[in-house]
């Protein structure tokens, strides 16, 4: 296939126009591509180039924008190319199969969303040497575009370290009031026993 940056482009105005992908979703992948590929010549901009050498163009964007972005954000904009040039070549192989695996992902998200629980990903423990500890590795989305990970003991948290984690993350909610905040409704702002 010889398919260029500027064919994923016209892809992801296509999503957009039509509202295959939320208005945000096709921008935000749009502007993370055009950063990404920022620089290449004429030769690399072609997707087979870029797909085979992924991983070194995204290198290249780490060197080149390390002072512009942190580790986290150089993260997100590789999740969200990574994502553009999978739904391109999905759709590219078979348009209506792919916006229609986008309708079963849209369901099971509206599904979920109406449930109280959230959805809990579990990874099996990774395999490490004999002399150091297993763990479990959580994924819980917490917004349609972000998910919180965690890397736990395989056997669990004790109370008190439940409590230290909860600590660790109180300051990072943005919209606590605490003049008007329940303590019921942050049960691990009160200090358990152990």
């Amino acid at each position: 296939m010889n398919l260029s940056v500027n064919d994923l482009y016209n892809f992801l105005d296509h999503v957009e126009n039509k509202a295959i992908l939320p208005k945000n979703t096709a921008s935000s992948r749009k502007t993370a591509c055009k950063s990404f590929f920022e620089g290449l010549d004429e030769k690399e901009q072609n997707l087979d180039h870029i797909e085979e050498n992924f991983d070194i163009l995204y290198k290249r964007f780490c060197n080149h924008n390390a002072t512009k972005y942190k580790g986290q954000s150089l993260e997100v904009y590789k999740s969200r190319v990574r994502k553009a040039l999978d739904d391109f070549f999905s759709w590219k192989q078979d348009p209506a199969a792919w916006e229609r695996s986008l309708t079963s992902r849209g369901t099971k998200s509206t599904t979920q969303a109406k449930s109280k629980k959230p959805d809990l990903k579990v990874e099996k423990p990774s395999s490490k040497l004999k002399d150091e500890p297993t763990t479990r590795r959580l994924s819980l989305p917490i917004r349609p575009d972000f998910e919180v990970k965690i890397e736990i003991p395989e056997n669990g948290l004790s109370r008190s370290e439940l409590h230290r984690l909860g600590m660790f993350l109180f300051p990072y909610c943005s919209d606590l009031n605490t003049e008007t905040w329940d303590k019921a409704q942050w049960p691990m702002i009160v200090k358990t026993q152990d």
